[in-house]
C-alpha cells in the first residue's frame, strides 16, 4: 500500500467582524445598517453586501457603511470591489469625527484584501500604518507576519507572529501561521506545538490538518489519522476535508488502526490477513497549492490575514 505525503498549506485566519462595537457604538445608526450588522453576525455576507450598499445610497455613515461592506466583499472573494471599500472609508473618515470608527483596523482590513490578491507590498505598507497608530494591535503583527510567509520569509514572520502572540495569547491564527513558519524550516517539534495551540484555542482546521501532515511525515500513522478525522469534523466542506478523507480512507487500512478502530484488518481472498505494503513517508509538508473552499485562495500559499472588529 502506497500512502503518498500530503502538502501541508499555512492555516486559514478566519475573518473577524468590523466594527460589532463600532456600530453598536452608534446610537443613531438606521436601518439598513443594522440589517447589514445582522447578515455579518448571521454569515450572510451578500445580504450585507446589499445592505451597507443602500446605507452608502442614503449616505448613511459612509466610513462604517464602506469599512462593514469591505469585510464582506473580501469573504465572498470579491477582493478588489472590498479594498475600493476600505479606500472609500478611509477618505470618507478624513478629518471628520465618527463614533467608533478606527482607523487602524480598517487600514488592517483592507492589508487582508489585498494579501488575498497577492499584493503582499502594499499590505504591508497598511499594516505599518496600523502598528503606528496602534502599536499594541496584534492583528496587524499576526498579518504582516503572514506577508512574510507569503514572500518566504520565515524568520521575519516569526518575529511577528511572536510579537502578536505576546499581545493576544488567544489569537488562534497567529500560531497557527507561527507553526507553518517553523514547519517550513525544518522545526518540526515547534510546528506541532504551535498547531497544538491553535487547535487548543478553537479546533482549527488548518491546524489539525498540517500537523496530520507532520506527524504522517514521521510515521506516527495513527496520531495523523485522528487528525485527518477532526478535519473532517471541525472543517467539512472544504478541499482540505476532500483530502483529508482520501488519506483517512488510506490510512484505516493499516491493520494497527483497523484493530484500534475495533475492525479487523483485510482478508485476501485465500482468508489470509493482506499485509499493507511498504509505506513510503518522508520530509515535512510543504505549500497547500489550491483550496477552492471557504475563500482560501487558490494556487496561493494558503495562509491569510486577520480582518477584526476592534
Amino acid at each position: 500500500m502506497l500512502i503518498k505525503i500530503l502538502r501541508a498549506s499555512s492555516v486559514r485566519v478566519l475573518p473577524m467582524m468590523l466594527a460589532a462595537s463600532m456600530i453598536s457604538g452608534c446610537a443613531l445608526l438606521g436601518g439598513s445598517m443594522m440589517r447589514g450588522q445582522r447578515a455579518m453576525e448571521d454569515g450572510d455576507f451578500e445580504a450585507a453586501v446589499l445592505h451597507y450598499g443602500r446605507a452608502i445610497q442614503e449616505g448613511e455613515s459612509l466610513p462604517l457603511a464602506h469599512a462593514n461592506r469591505c469585510i464582506a466583499l473580501d469573504s465572498i472573494e470579491r477582493h478588489e470591489e472590498a479594498i475600493a471599500d476600505c479606500t472609500a472609508s478611509l477618505e470618507a473618515s478624513e478629518g471628520v469625527e465618527v463614533e467608533g470608527y478606527e482607523r487602524h483596523v480598517v487600514l488592517n482590513n483592507r492589508a487582508v484584501a489585498y494579501l488575498n490578491l497577492r499584493k503582499d507590498q502594499e499590505a504591508v505598507d497598511d499594516l505599518d500604518a496600523a502598528i503606528e497608530l496602534a502599536p499594541d494591535y496584534a492583528e496587524a503583527y499576526a498579518n504582516r507576519g503572514r506577508a512574510a510567509i507569503s514572500q518566504e520569509r520565515y524568520e521575519e514572520a516569526i518575529e511577528d507572529l511572536d510579537h502578536a502572540i505576546e499581545l493576544n495569547a488567544e489569537l488562534s491564527q497567529a500560531f497557527g501561521n507561527r507553526g507553518f513558519a517553523w514547519q517550513q524550516l525544518g522545526k518540526d517539534v515547534e510546528a506541532i506545538a504551535d498547531y497544538t495551540r491553535a487547535i487548543e484555542i478553537d479546533n482549527n482546521p488548518e491546524a489539525y490538518f498540517n500537523r496530520a501532515s507532520i506527524r504522517y511525515a514521521l510515521g506516527r500513522f495513527e496520531e495523523a489519522y485522528a487528525d485527518y478525522k477532526a478535519v473532517l469534523e471541525y472543517g467539512p466542506g472544504t478541499y482540505r476535508a476532500f483530502v483529508a478523507k482520501t488519506q483517512v480512507d488510506v490510512l484505516g487500512l493499516l491493520p494497527s488502526i483497523q484493530e484500534a478502530e475495533g475492525g479487523s484488518p483485510a482478508e485476501t481472498d485465500d482468508g489470509s490477513e493482506d499485509e499493507a505494503d511498504e509505506t513510503e513517508v518522508g520530509g515535512t509538508g510543504t505549500l497547500d497549492e489550491s483550496d477552492g473552499a471557504e475563500g482560501t485562495e487558490e494556487s496561493e500559499d494558503g495562509a491569510e490575514g486577520t480582518q477584526d472588529g476592534g
